[in-house]
């Protein structure tokens, strides 16, 4: 584990993954196919970035309800995390957490992959 960490192949997923959850809200359907077909293409684990994905918005939730960056995992990323609590309510993020739950279950369940990510996206674009 701390040997993927440290790897460039987790570097890459970190930098993608954060640019894609700090500009979701702008981006359209074609940047979200685009990010969708670049993870498969750098032969990222989905379940890896649905696991970064459920902690980024733990931050978020932690943040709006403390206030307090000490209790974030992305501590580098607060202006990005907070800018995120200042235009997300709770039902938002509730709805964006169950996506990324649904988005798992169906995965599991040999559901299309893009179809499955794809729903996500868009749930957490909206929200």
């Amino acid at each position: 584990m701390v040997d993927f960490a440290t790897s460039e192949k987790f570097q890459n997923m970190y930098d993608r993954m954060v640019s894609l959850l700090k500009n979701i809200k702008e981006m359209d359907i074609s940047d979200l196919l685009n990010c969708i077909k670049e993870l498969k293409e750098e032969d990222v684990d989905v379940f890896d970035c649905l696991d970064f994905m459920q902690l980024w918005y733990r931050d978020v939730l932690m943040y709006k309800v403390t206030r307090d960056i000490n209790l974030m995992v992305f501590k580098n990323e607060h202006n990005a995390i907070n800018e995120i609590c200042e235009k997300s309510g709770y039902d938002g993020l509730e709805l964006i957490l169950q996506a990324i739950d649904k988005a798992r279950v169906r995965l599991n369940a040999n559901v299309n992959q893009d179809l499955a990510l794809e729903l996500m996206l868009l749930t957490m674009k909206e929200n």
